[in-house]
């Protein structure tokens, strides 16, 4: 009987040493299962997101193994959005991952142009479209295509035989599923021209929040967009035009300056009613009163006051919507889930 006993704890240990080591991994490493959120290729980097909202960023070292549909590749290589398992030590350094995805083309270049009404990035290598399921990192931090300056570096990564379901995109260009940028660190502000030197190549733009200003060089890599206009100059803009600047913290330089119409800006306020993820679009009981708008991947998302993505939001997220009201295009969404609401 004795014996009996013994054997019986030896198994029960040999089982509760097993599922220990399936838990941590060899030699103590550590298993996550998750989606590739976030990839910093400058900084080495990517992070996963597991099914209860947890990132894990991840370092990926000269021994880590990345795996994407049963081929080596390199960090540039994982796609956004890939459903992912990874084995890493106790420093968080990768030792191996593996990703599934869809089957995508790789397009890389400096980027010449953006297209926020078409969401038609040009590179110096081509082109590709996006729609409101292209997820956009640049410098390792999600963001909006509006952030893209003619300074950056772009990997997207485009699904075979895509077509953009909004939009003006021209023939031939896909529709990208990321887009992974690395460019110099940049400043943002909104607010209205108060003067333009063209001599010096300089535009003063006032801010609409706060009681500050800055002064923006305008230089041949700045991105200029003025609706109606194909190829803007300095010599476009105007005093007086509300706009969006994106420029450099250190140079002043302007990566980016865009026009923005304010007899065009409509408000939306209440709980979002529907979602067709297909078209892109979000409808928001405003009052009583449906309002129905695209996004892109130039709207800026915010859920629970951080940063979110089109697949983020819910039927039943009570927020507000800023939006054209010429192209129904929506500029910024803000929501709370219905949960927090509650």
């Amino acid at each position: 009987m004795f014996r009996k006993y013994i054997g019986i704890f030896v198994v029960a240990l040999a089982v509760l040493i097993t599922g220990q080591a399936d838990a941590k991994g060899k030699k103590g490493q550590t298993t996550v299962q998750g989606t590739v959120y976030a990839v910093d290729v400058s900084g080495g980097t990517v992070t996963l997101q597991s099914n209860d909202g947890t990132l894990t960023a991840l370092n990926i070292v000269r021994s880590s193994k990345l795996k994407r549909n049963n081929k080596k590749v390199t960090l540039m290589g994982l796609v956004l959005g890939d459903n992912a398992t990874a084995q890493y030590d106790a420093s968080n350094n990768t030792k191996q991952l593996t990703a599934t995805g869809a089957i995508v083309s790789t397009l890389s270049g400096a980027v010449v142009g953006v297209k926020s009404g078409t969401g038609v990035v040009q590179l110096d290598r081509g082109s590709f479209g996006t729609n409101a399921h292209t997820r956009i990192i640049r410098n390792g931090e999600v963001t909006t295509l509006g952030t893209l300056t003619g300074r950056d570096h772009v990997v997207a990564h485009v699904k075979q035989g895509s077509s953009q379901s909004h939009g003006t995109q021209s023939e031939g260009d896909g529709t990208a599923i990321d887009v992974q940028v690395e460019g110099p660190e940049e400043c943002e502000i909104e607010g209205t021209i108060t003067q333009i030197d063209l001599d010096a190549n300089t535009v003063t733009i006032s801010s609409e929040y706060d009681d500050w200003g800055v002064t923006v060089n305008v230089t041949p890599d700045t991105i200029i967009e003025v609706e109606g206009i194909e190829t803007p100059t300095i010599a476009d803009l105007a005093v007086g035009q509300y706009v969006e600047a994106v420029y450099a913290s250190d140079t002043q330089d302007a990566f980016r300056i865009e026009v923005q119409n304010e007899e065009e800006e409509g408000y939306a306020e209440g709980p979002i009613t529907a979602i067709d993820p297909v078209a892109g679009t979000i409808t928001i009981d405003c009052y009583g009163s449906p309002v129905t708008l695209f996004v892109t991947a130039s709207t800026k998302i915010e859920k629970n006051d951080d940063v979110a993505g089109f697949g983020d939001l819910q039927v039943g997220d009570e927020g507000m919507a800023e939006y054209n009201t010429t192209t129904m295009i929506a500029k910024e969404i803000e929501v709370e889930s219905a949960e927090d609401e509650d």
